[in-house]
């Protein structure tokens, strides 16, 4: 993958946040967390280079991966190329109608900045998704699950 990204000269962004999955085991521990069943559709939020959505393509009946950076788009794509289940989607996370996807998972390696934005909108907006599984900063973790009232709230 790094051999890849190289070749056409993609670096991750600090604007977008970008952080890119390139190791295996990170993977496959991601896989084994999200436990997608062979039916879902899953929805995955920030793509970028695809190690990820090969994975998920590999694991489920379909797979829209969505990414905003017009630069990985035909990266993604290529890498994507030899699994018909997957469509490549260039649009905003933060924009788009996540229930038309009608997705049943969403597994998402999220930028600290949106990572809150992205969860609750697809809580409040995509009733059919009933697995969600993310990666993100640790902080945004805690943020997330702390309990109403509290210091990091």
């Amino acid at each position: 993958m790094r051999e890849l990204l190289d070749r056409h000269s993609i670096r991750p962004t600090k604007t977008l946040g970008q952080n890119f999955v390139i190791d295996p085991n990170t993977i496959r521990k991601t896989l084994a967390v999200a436990d997608i069943d062979p039916n879902d559709h899953v929805l995955e939020i920030g793509a970028g280079a695809g190690s990820l959505t090969v994975g998920l393509a590999m694991s489920a009946r379909k797979v829209t991966a969505v990414e905003v950076d017009a630069k990985l788009v035909p990266l993604l794509k290529e890498v994507t190329s030899a699994h018909a289940n997957v469509d490549v989607i260039h649009v905003d996370a933060l924009s788009f109608d996540v229930d038309a996807v009608q997705a049943d998972s969403v597994v998402a390696n999220l930028p600290y900045n949106i990572a809150t934005l992205v969860v609750l909108r697809i809580l409040d907006l995509a009733p059919t998704v009933r697995s969600l599984t993310v990666m993100t900063q640790r902080e945004v973790g805690e943020r997330l699950s702390a309990p109403p009232g509290s210091k990091i709230y």
